[in-house]
């Protein structure tokens, strides 16, 4: 069991926790309805679940009674349905081309499409601070992850590149410029340097 990131994050910066994770070696794991931000009950404790009970509530699949997860009646599962689960569930997100969950399916996509973010990915942290830059290597061009979860706007600079995937970034020839609480993946030229700040 797993703590869900939506109890400490939302909104953009759930985007930027799984833009940071997916463009990490190895292989990445994700615990059901953390792609739609499926929410954390602390009020729940069952079976000497403590703690993690509040992660094991029904997935939300749809607005339908019980989340779409059972036909049953409500009183028969084995936990409650987060009351959330008309505004927070895949049928609602699949939708919105800008939500979470939407927002993985490109990012697990693009994981798929480009070996440099592969499982045996070449990383080396070109930046420790923000924006943090991950450059991950490959045979003809690189893919810089930019993230930057900081309330301040920071620019980095690539050359013959081009926007894999971002949110709340803006380009200016060579420059990006990432604004409060965003991220890109950008594929660049083989052995590109970033310039940041």
């Amino acid at each position: 069991d797993m703590d869900r990131l939506a109890r400490s994050i939302e909104g953009i910066n759930l985007k930027i926790a799984f833009a940071f994770l997916l463009s990490m070696p190895g292989a990445p794991f994700i615990y059901y309805g953390d792609e739609i931000g499926m929410r954390f009950n602390p009020t729940l404790s069952k079976d000497g679940g403590y703690n993690r009970t509040g992660a094991r509530t029904p997935m939300q699949w749809s607005t339908e009674e019980n989340a779409g997860f059972s036909t049953a009646d409500a009183n028969a599962l084995y936990l409650p349905v987060n009351d959330d689960y008309t505004s927070r569930s895949t049928e609602v997100q699949e939708s919105d081309e800008e939500s979470i969950l939407n927002t993985v399916k490109r990012l697990l996509k693009l994981r798929k499409s480009y070996p440099q973010l592969g499982s045996r990915a070449r990383l080396k942290v070109i930046s420790r601070t923000y924006p943090l830059v991950l450059k991950l290597s490959g045979e003809e061009s690189d893919i810089f992850a930019l993230i930057n979860p900081s309330a301040e706007e920071h620019s980095v600079t690539l050359t013959g590149a081009k926007i894999l995937e971002s949110n709340n970034v803006a380009r200016v020839g060579d420059t990006f410029t990432l604004g409060a609480e965003s991220f890109a993946w950008i594929e660049a030229d083989k052995d590109a340097q970033a310039v940041y700040k």
